[in-house]
């Protein structure tokens, strides 16, 4: 069987052969978004702005929908321009672990106060469960494509999230799923839900016991996922 990659590719970044590294990093940073952006507490939910914006609404509601679909724009475009940005720089490769905290804290920073997440949550801003999600997310679709260093494949991240945390708390010689070869690594999840993590520390230490249980952890990553997303799809089928 043939496997057809710029179809695959075309499908799911939406690039074609002749896209461009940069457009490229672009697609990978705006999906990884929606990886995460259900977790966001927006302050108006996408239901009540497409109520403001329907024909028979006030004149006052259209312009709070209009004025709110901005300020969330400009919201997530700062930090997608952030990440671009940062991927870019030499440092990621000079001293891996001192880019990730560096941008993690200014994604944190830059998401405060803007006025477009829930009251509770805009003195906050994003978590930084919410901020790993969107950087290694991005990273691990970029090494797909083959637009990350080699120099930095074994010091990649990898991405939490309800898979990967109970994939990683299986026994060291227990098998995620019988169809595939990849097992856990015997790591309770100490950190509870991943969009909740608040502490950066917390959160390196738990990337730092990853590394201590296997050679390549976006390796083991990317096949530990696919195999507790298949536990889940036959236990769901029984």
């Amino acid at each position: 069987m043939t496997i057809r990659v710029d179809d695959l590719f075309y499908f799911v970044f939406g690039i074609t052969p002749d896209t461009n590294d940069e457009d490229k990093i672009k697609q990978c940073v705006h999906k990884a978004y929606l990886d995460l952006c259900r977790t966001i507490d927006y302050k108006y939910s996408s239901a009540e702005i497409e109520r403001w914006k329907k024909k028979n609404s006030s004149e006052e509601e259209k312009n709070k929908a209009k004025g709110f679909e901005e300020q969330k724009s400009e919201f997530k475009n700062t930090i997608v321009n952030m990440i671009i940005e940062a991927v870019n720089k030499k440092e990621i490769l000079d001293d891996f672990d001192y880019w990730h905290k560096n941008l993690s804290e200014r994604i944190n920073a830059n998401s405060k106060g803007k006025y477009v997440l829930i009251d509770e949550k805009d003195k906050e801003g994003l978590s930084y469960g919410q901020i790993q999600k969107w950087i290694n997310m991005t990273l691990k679709y970029m090494r797909i494509m083959g637009l990350t260093d080699p120099s930095i494949e074994n010091k990649l991240h990898i991405p939490l999230d309800d898979y990967i945390l109970k994939a990683a708390s299986y026994k060291e010689n227990e098998k995620i799923c019988d169809s595939y070869e990849v097992y856990g690594l015997g790591i309770d999840n100490s950190l509870g839900k991943w969009s909740e993590i608040s502490e950066y520390d917390k959160y390196m230490y738990y990337e730092d016991s990853v590394r201590k249980k296997t050679v390549c952890p976006i390796e083991w990553e990317s096949k530990a996922w696919i195999a507790e997303a298949t536990r889940r799809s036959v236990e769901e089928q029984k």
